[in-house]
């Protein structure tokens, strides 16, 4: 018989996790079972890991995963999954090629489904997008006037840190008679693999898109001074610039507080700090940030 769990509700290490998807949830639970002693294999219908990420990005937190141990199985379409005598067998198909991989565990994260059907919001009248998320306008305030919608039940990115943020901007506009507002507010998150990758802002891929006049600036694990000293060399650091402004459009941080290090470009983004001045800043030694000089002095 199959039994429903979830993932941290577990009291035994699973000796084979079979993990569905590879967003930031799939990676961290991944890792940290491996780490446990569980034989983990991560199964992905994109062609990448991190399928919102740049693939230079992806390919190198994939590469140091799969150094650890971790396996995976990209561009798979899963065809069934079986339980039988405590083993789980999972059948897809890849590159036109038939695949069945057993486990003793399966973890399915391939995404959220809105609950807002549980609310009966067509009594009060308040509309939802065709994934059942209420919609919102840049003060997060439904059709309906006077009732506002916060956290993940309004679709987007859905960060216990979206949800603070929201609530600032709803406290503005219901308590303080602000014009607390959604707009221009740049969104930053972290994946809490080992090591972290910080993204804030655009990615390549998202400027390409928008056909915007750009730069990319990389450096490697290698070169982070900090990183260095202290025996931790993995990673990839890269950040988008506009040529036209000077001003940073995004960046990914893959490294050892890479959250951290992506929270200070923000910080930059926000104050429209030239990237060329992080060229030069004087940042105390020896710390991740010093780095930075080294990231943004690839500036042509």
């Amino acid at each position: 018989m199959v039994q429903f769990n979830r993932i941290l509700e577990l009291t035994e290490i699973p000796k084979k996790l079979i993990v569905i998807g590879s967003g930031y949830i799939g990676l961290e639970l991944g890792q940290m079972y491996s780490r446990f002693g569980s034989e983990v294999t991560i199964v992905e219908k994109a062609c990448q890991i991190m399928s919102n990420e740049d693939p230079d990005v992806a390919n190198d937190l994939q590469k140091i995963l799969e150094e650890e141990g971790l396996k995976f199985h990209l561009n798979a379409e899963i065809e069934k999954v079986e339980e039988k005598d405590n083993k789980i067998t999972l059948n897809f198909t890849k590159e036109k090629k038939q695949h069945r991989i057993e486990g003793t565990h399966l973890l399915i994260v391939t995404g959220r489904k809105s609950n807002a059907d549980s609310l009966h919001l067509e009594k009060a009248g308040i509309k939802t997008d065709d994934k059942e998320y209420i919609k919102v306008n840049s003060k997060l305030e439904t059709n309906v006037d006077g009732v506002y919608a916060l956290g993940d039940i309004k679709g987007g990115p859905q960060f216990t840190h979206i949800a603070y943020n929201d609530y600032v901007i709803v406290s503005d506009n219901i308590v303080d008679e602000k014009e607390g507002s959604t707009e221009g507010r740049i969104i930053p998150y972290t994946v809490f693999t080992d090591p972290q990758v910080g993204r804030v802002g655009l990615s390549e891929k998202e400027a390409k898109d928008k056909k915007l006049n750009f730069s990319v600036v990389k450096i490697a694990g290698k070169r982070i001074t900090r990183g260095l000293e202290s025996a931790e060399t993995q990673g990839l650091w890269k950040a988008i610039v506009d040529k036209d402004s000077g001003l940073i459009l995004g960046a990914a941080i893959i490294g050892s507080e890479g959250g951290e290090i992506a929270s200070i470009i923000q910080m930059a983004m926000k104050g429209k700090i030239p990237a060329k001045d992080l060229a030069t800043f004087i940042f105390s030694h020896p710390t991740y940030s010093e780095s930075l000089n080294t990231l943004f002095d690839g500036l042509d």
